[in-house]
């Protein structure tokens, strides 16, 4: 859609022309994924024919866009030593009906394992730069003899500028995990005198569910020219994750990840 590309050009109609303004607005271009490599002839600017010789001098900026297939359909059946026998399906597009929207579901079902999961991102709410995510999943797997073990929960996340290829976001999720149909053996008290983790890691002490709420924040720095085939550019990335606002675990976490092409 128009407004997709317009929503990244660093220049605007009738304003002055900036050669540096057109070549950053060409990397963000690029960065989205949705064109083949927007470059050489793909960039034209030309003088503006038939001119008022009166008026200040204007030049046309026409910019020619391949789009790529960025749709992707998964299906199949295997199995499995844990998960025994299953069907799978999925669906995930980076460009949901050319609004540069990301979507994605997806579905495995099998005797022991069954994994739902269903995601949606707007990368601009309101035709501002805000980015706007969530991601539902639940999730079951069977441990033969041992226990089930149960998760479902919810992720979002939203995004900032914070300047040129910069954002600034700010994630929320909350997950259930349940320990279920627990082998008799796992609670007699020899077995767990024996092994002081064994309660803790079957939340035996937690009625049998572990509750996790956090809190995320992370910077996002990337200049990289193109995410499939990138040739130049940095990446670096800075997150913090803060459990124990709510539910009944407390931890916290770092990462760090930077990248040079």
């Amino acid at each position: 859609r128009d407004n997709v590309i317009r929503r990244e050009m660093r220049l605007f109609e009738n304003g002055v022309f900036n050669t540096e303004a057109l070549k950053y607005s060409v990397r963000p271009l690029n960065q989205l994924g949705y064109f083949k490599p927007l470059e050489g002839e793909a960039i034209d600017v030309q003088k503006t024919p038939n001119a008022d010789p009166n008026l200040p001098p204007t030049v046309d900026i026409r910019l020619k866009f391949e789009e790529q297939n960025r749709n992707q359909i998964t299906f199949g059946a295997g199995v499995s030593q844990y998960e025994g026998f299953f069907g799978q399906l999925a669906f995930q597009t980076s460009n949901f009906l050319g609004r540069g929207e990301t979507f994605s579901v997806s579905a495995q079902q099998g005797n022991r394992a069954k994994n739902y999961q269903v995601g949606f991102t707007e990368p601009f709410l309101f035709d501002r730069p805000i980015t706007a995510g969530v991601d539902l999943f639940n999730n079951e797997i069977q441990y033969i003899g041992q226990f089930t073990q149960a998760s479902r929960g919810m992720n979002t996340v939203w995004g900032f500028p914070a300047g040129a290829f910069s954002r600034f976001f700010v994630s929320y999720s909350y997950q259930a995990v349940k320990v279920k149909d627990l082998n008799p053996f796992y609670s007699q008290a020899a077995n767990l005198a024996n092994n002081p983790f064994l309660a803790d890691s079957l939340l035996l002490n937690q009625n049998g569910e572990r509750r996790i709420s956090k809190i995320g924040p992370s910077f996002l720095f990337n200049t990289i020219d193109n995410p499939i085939f990138p040739t130049t550019g940095r990446k670096l990335s800075l997150g913090f994750e803060l459990a124990g606002l709510g539910g009944n675990t407390k931890f916290y976490s770092t990462k760090s990840e930077g990248i040079l092409f």
